[in-house]
């Protein structure tokens, strides 16, 4: 099939799409780059009468009225898969928005684009305050004349360092005069945050006048700047090494401005530098993490990973003190959710038996639901067989599983009815109101269910901190566990919704699919992974090019990269042979 409606509408950005509802309104989608990290979504209705159109998500929803030439504008908490739903008259339509992080999505119902974007802040830089100081006050003979306070700070170093005048001098004048004018060159550096270069020249102020207070300090600025600037460009053992140098030159001199953020911006540090090593490298990560609220207590994201680090564990109540420590320095949306999400598990969960064996820490609600979690760790050890052949894998160290009622999993997962299953760094599956008898019968579903989970656990164990998209985590998902949810007619309303533009291809699909409360859509999106990935794995060299994309994937590659490494064409190429083949 061909797709004939998709068209360059700008340069700003490769592609927009045309979709037409059932009341015959054009709803055109554009992207264009942003300053914000947030998702924005700019719509303008050219549509006679009055419009709504509403952006669904999970915990989102927001509806925009509009008459015709009207704009309106928001943000969401998220990048993701979002729904649309659009009211005209007594029509009525829906399909899906791909939000990026960084980018504004525009949508214009009917005619001809030509919405702006709305102007958005620039992001903050991370970077140290501080007021440089003068060095104190010396008398010291001018034989230079009245000229000399006119001339460059550069020149003055000049004429003391090869005048006659300069030499003129004692060696003690020459030493304090440099001092002073090496202070006042590092000063004007380290203003400008050239901290490098502010950093050798207050070297030789100091040197020269060791025992001003000011001149230290002005070099501890410089040191501790330029850490921070090495530790936002990774290179963190340097960038430790200045940091803690600024720390002690700091010591004893009384300063309560600059030495917090030094210490804030080492916690950083550590922090970052933990986040570097794969996450199942937990001991060397926790040992960062707890070094960094050595030097900053209260650095929320410290106080956020090792709360993380409790949460993986099961350890609910220990997770849920540092989260809400995280909350108090930093209180944002997502992190409260979580709060809110652990105090339910604590509610819920709070006393589970958990049972550590293997590569599995199986948590589940006592005696009762035992041969659940006795079948449960039977699949998942099948599961690291099988689903292990195919990948290459085994995993590093040990996944977490929570064996759930299935009103326990929804009110804490708050996934919607028709996913089976979750994993978010723990397996969670809603299976404990079965019986024996359940387990018999439905044993190719739950099979299929464990297997499905286990592969993204596998998948994620192995890669981060490196993201797979999730339309891939789903299809290869899909595929490893033996699941099959193609039918003639989905698949046929698949690919003629590709084609016409009304679905994203893969590459376009970000974010979660749990944010799809429509169980058609997330039909669609689900069958669309799985078709391609399908097409991948049965058409373009079966699991080794598949292992070859994960590897690439987890050696840090971007997915427009691993694909051209594992398949030798590009991910677009493959999109468009599959979608016209």
């Amino acid at each position: 099939m061909r797709a004939p409606r998709l068209a360059l509408l700008t340069t700003l950005v490769a592609l927009a799409v045309a979709q037409r509802s059932s009341a015959e309104v054009e709803v055109h989608l554009h992207q264009i780059e942003s300053a914000s990290a947030r998702p924005t979504v700019l719509i303008r209705s050219e549509v006679p009468g009055e419009v709504n159109f509403s952006v669904l998500g999970k915990g989102f929803i927001r509806t925009s009225k509009l008459v015709e030439s009207a704009t309106a504008s928001f943000k969401v908490p998220k990048p993701g898969i979002y729904q649309y739903k659009l009211a005209a008259g007594l029509e009525h339509s829906r399909g899906i928005l791909t939000l990026e992080a960084g980018k504004v999505t525009q949508v214009l119902l009917s005619g001809e684009f030509a919405a702006p974007a709305p102007p958005l802040p620039e992001p903050v830089e991370e970077s140290l305050s501080f007021e440089p100081h003068s060095a104190g006050v010396a008398l010291i003979r001018n034989p230079f004349g009245p000229a000399f306070e006119k001339l460059s700070v550069d020149e003055k170093i000049r004429l003391v360092l090869e005048s006659p005048q300069g030499q003129s001098l004692s060696a003690t004048e020459r030493i304090q005069l440099l001092g002073f004018l090496y202070n006042e060159k590092g000063v004007r550096a380290a203003e400008a945050r050239q901290f490098e270069e502010a950093e050798q020249v207050l070297r030789k102020a100091y040197q020269n006048l060791p025992e001003q207070s000011a001149v230290r300090l002005n070099l501890a600025f410089a040191v501790a700047g330029n850490g921070n600037e090495l530790r936002l460009s990774g290179n963190y053992g340097v960038g430790e090494r200045k940091l803690l140098e600024a720390l002690s030159l700091l010591a004893g001199s009384g300063d309560t401005h600059l030495e917090p953020q030094v210490r804030s911006a080492l916690a950083s540090l550590y922090v970052d530098q933990a986040l570097g090593f794969p996450s199942t490298e937990t001991r060397r990560r926790e040992m960062l993490f707890k070094k960094a609220l050595e030097h900053d207590p209260n650095h929320p994201g410290a106080l956020f990973q090792i709360g993380q680090l409790a949460y993986q564990e099961y350890d609910l109540d220990t997770a849920l003190d540092y989260f809400e420590r995280a909350y108090e320095g930093a209180p944002q949306a997502e992190l409260g959710e979580l709060i809110e999400k652990v105090r339910l598990e604590i509610d819920e969960a709070g006393d589970f038996v958990t049972q550590d064996r293997g590569f599995f820490r199986i948590s589940f609600e006592g005696r009762e639901v035992a041969h659940v979690a006795k079948e449960t760790r039977k699949l998942l050890e099948q599961a690291a067989r099988e689903v292990g052949r195919k990948f290459g894998l085994r995993p590093k160290g040990t996944i977490p599983v929570v064996i759930y009622s299935g009103g326990q999993f929804s009110k804490i997962t708050g996934l919607h009815s028709w996913a089976g299953g979750a994993y978010d760094g723990k397996i969670r599956l809603p299976l404990s109101d079965l019986s024996e008898s359940d387990l018999i019968s439905g044993g190719q579903y739950l099979a299929e269910l464990v297997f499905h989970e286990y592969t993204h656990a596998l998948l994620h164990n192995r890669t981060a901190p490196a993201k797979i998209p999730v339309w891939l985590h789903e299809g290869l998902a899909q595929m490893a566990a033996g699941q099959n949810p193609d039918n003639p007619l989905l698949r046929r309303q698949v690919m003629d919704s590709l084609a016409s533009g009304r679905l994203p291809m893969p590459s376009k699909l970000v974010g979660e699919f749990a944010g799809i409360s429509d169980s058609a859509i997330a039909a669609q999106v689900y069958l669309e992974s799985f078709l391609f990935v399908r097409f991948l794995i049965e058409d373009k060299g079966g699991w080794p090019k598949a292992r070859r994309l994960i590897e690439a994937i987890g050696d840090g590659e971007s997915i427009e990269d691993a694909f051209s490494t594992a398949y030798r064409k590009s991910l677009v190429d493959l999109e468009s042979e599959w979608v016209n083949g």
